[in-house]
Formats: structure tokens, C-alpha cells, sequence
């Protein structure tokens, strides 16, 4: 309904980076759901609320909703946004340098994908993790990047 439709325009307005719109509408979105108890599509609305505040340089608050989106995602069994959000996780903590905590949930984000067969979930994982192993760990690097190459075809 229209819950759904304010979400997809609040994802558009997002990645056209017009966060103050973006924001307007995922929250509307969010409110909506959270009223009328619709649950399938919260995780990818609070997902998309963690990219907006994550855009808008807000971080703790970012993590904050792809927790919230990680959840969800979970109790629902969605296991393409857990595996899409937890990627997620792992980039803004190689943002803030805390790379165990990157490595762990790039990992946990590249096996989601990998259960389920989602090649753009696995291709995002597979990328982080060989950048961050790349100055560190080139062999793995490597290995990570062929499991990207093998996702893109």
C-alpha cells in the first residue's frame, strides 16, 4: 500500500543523496509500518534510514537502524537484507577503523549471501573484504576477489 510507495520514494530520493526528502518519506514509511504492523518490508526501510543518516555523516545512528534493519530481517527470515545489511555494517566499521568488526560481519555478510545465492549481496562482501585484505593479507585478497569475479558473471 502506501506505505510501500513512500518507501520507494524515499529510496529514490536517497540514492539522488536528497537526504532531507528521503528522510520525509522511509519515515513516513516507518511510521506507517510500525502502526499498522507490517513487518515484511521494515527491514528494508530501516536499511534504507540507516543509509540516509549514514550519508548524512550521523554514524552511531546509522548503525543504529541497520541493527534495527539486521533484526528485523532475521525474525522475518530474510536473509537477502541480513546479508545486504550486515555488509553494510562492515563498511561503516572500516569507515571508523574497527576492522575485526569489519572483517566479522563482511564475513557473516558474504556467507548470508552465499546461502541464499544473492550474487549482488555476495559481490558487495566478496569486494569489501578483499579491499581491507589487500594491504594486509594480499593471498586472501586474492581469494576474496575471485569470489567476487565469480558473483559479476
Amino acid at each position: 500500500g502506501i506505505a510501500i510507495t513512500e518507501s520507494n520514494i524515499g529510496s529514490t530520493y536517497e540514492l539522488m543523496n536528497q537526504l532531507d526528502s528521503a528522510w520525509h518519506y522511509e519515515h513516513r514509511a516507518y511510521q506507517q509500518m510500525m502502526r499498522l504492523k507490517l513487518v515484511n518490508n521494515l527491514p528494508y526501510v530501516l536499511r534504507i534510514l540507516g543509509n540516509i543518516e549514514d550519508k548524512r555523516g550521523n554514524v552511531r545512528q546509522a548503525m543504529h537502524f541497520y541493527a534495527q534493519s539486521e533484526q528485523a530481517a532475521l525474525r522475518e527470515n530474510n536473509l537477502r537484507n541480513v546479508a545486504f545489511v550486515r555488509t553494510e555494517m562492515a563498511r561503516l566499521y572500516r569507515k571508523r577503523n574497527q576492522l575485526d568488526s569489519c572483517l566479522l560481519y563482511a564475513r557473516q555478510g558474504l556467507a548470508d549471501g552465499q546461502k541464499g545465492s544473492y550474487k549482488r549481496e555476495i559481490l558487495a562482501a566478496a569486494t569489501l573484504l578483499a579491499d581491507v585484505y589487500r594491504p594486509i593479507s594480499p593471498d586472501e585478497a586474492l581469494r576474496y576477489y575471485d569470489i567476487a569475479a565469480k558473483a559479476r558473471d
